[in-house]
């Protein structure tokens, strides 16, 4: 019998997993749960209004370890977020013109996507 193929937008789920960086400019990237694009803010106890502005500061480098563990972060999670930021900026002139896409419904004001797009531009610059 043979395999049958099923077209899933050019990203493989397998590969959303582990934050797939697709092979042609057109196909999407997916940014939300279980990449290391989505934002780290949502989570159970911040709703979706704060989450974001906690991200949109997060990505600017305001937020300290005090105001982390304010919102609920431990120390370890503090110092691990400081690496993800890092390592998110690096990454972020790649995405620059490439669609986005996650679990969020389309025209989500509170989504995450809009921001990370505006910081890979402001990134290329």
């Amino acid at each position: 019998m043979a395999e049958r193929k099923v077209d899933r937008g050019g990203v493989a789920p397998a590969n959303r997993a582990r934050g797939f960086t697709p092979r042609r400019r057109t196909d999407p990237v997916f940014i939300g749960r279980g990449t290391w694009l989505w934002n780290p803010f949502q989570r159970p106890g911040i709703a979706k209004p704060r989450a974001l502005i906690l991200y949109r500061a997060w990505l600017a480098d305001l937020l300290t370890p005090r105001i982390l563990r304010a919102a609920g972060f431990g120390r370890d999670e503090a110092s691990a977020l400081a690496l993800w930021r890092e390592r998110l900026l690096r990454a972020l002139p790649r995405l620059v013109g490439r669609p986005l896409q996650c679990h969020c419904r389309k025209g989500d004001i509170w989504c995450h996507r809009g921001t990370l797009a505006g910081a890979a531009v402001e990134a290329s610059r």
